[in-house]
């Protein structure tokens, strides 16, 4: 990791420092050991973890503000095809980690605090634009939000992606897992006679007692009926013919959806 450093010339009229280089040079006399700043052919340089605190962290978030590329054509094959917001959020992601390393690399500073620079001037306004889009297309937008949300990742969030194997999202699938009290219910549920929710969960509820078995609450089996796709959920209910229909309308429907 290298540690950046800085002229008087470049350090001038920034926070923390004089207005000039004549002005910065004595003030770091008095503010820097002798032995801090180095001296090269283009004259003193002073190394940013030198500096007063203020001035580190404005020449952080200038960094910052340059750290953000397009390098989604340098990321590694997914190793599944990706639909077209996980391969945005997967960009997205890849862009702010580069921004993340190349402010840690620039600035010599820990990944704690580039990762506090990073969040806060995103917050804050006064990141550089493409910070912060690249923060908001990396957030995961499936999750529930608070509502203070400012629509950002949190620090917790990404540093799960530094140590990711892969930066897409993962597609949640549904739960299509049968409980052991479904048959019960669709035994009644399953009627030539259509019988409600309600009804069909009653009749099915006096079998679950006097088996022994735990009985769901009523919202449980409805959702449990969502899951089900049309034919399964009506079989029983509804004869061959409304069947079929029932299978071609829900195959329109789907391809409407597309």
């Amino acid at each position: 990791m290298r540690n950046v450093a800085f002229s008087s010339k470049e350090l001038a009229g920034i926070p923390g420092m004089p207005g000039t280089a004549f002005g910065v040079r004595k003030k770091l006399q008095i503010f820097l050991p002798e032995t801090v700043s180095k001296k090269t052919g283009k004259g003193r340089l002073y190394p940013i973890t030198c500096l007063p605190p203020e001035t580190q962290s404005h020449l952080r978030q200038r960094v910052l503000a340059d750290a953000v590329t397009t390098i989604g054509a340098t990321l590694p094959a997914a190793p599944a095809p990706l639909t077209d917001r996980q391969a945005a959020e997967r960009e997205a992601r890849a862009a702010v980690l580069a921004a993340l390393r190349e402010l840690i690399e620039k600035t010599n500073c820990t990944q704690e605090i580039a990762l506090a620079t990073l969040i806060t001037t995103a917050r804050a306004g006064t990141a550089a634009p493409g910070v912060i889009a690249a923060l908001r297309a990396a957030r995961d937008t499936r999750g529930r939000r608070a509502l203070n949300d400012d629509g950002l990742p949190t620090v917790r969030a990404i540093k799960r992606w530094l140590s990711a194997a892969d930066l897409a999202p993962a597609v949640r699938q549904k739960d299509m897992t049968v409980p052991p009290w479904a048959p019960a219910f669709l035994k009644h549920w399953q009627q030539p006679q259509k019988p409600t929710v309600a009804y069909a969960y009653e009749q099915a509820c006096a079998d679950w007692r006097a088996a022994g078995s735990d009985v769901p609450s009523i919202h449980a089996v409805r959702r449990f009926l969502a899951k089900l796709g049309a034919v399964t959920r009506e079989a029983g209910r509804m004869g061959p013919r409304e069947l079929k229909g029932t299978a071609t309308g829900a195959g329109r429907d789907r391809g409407r959806r597309r």
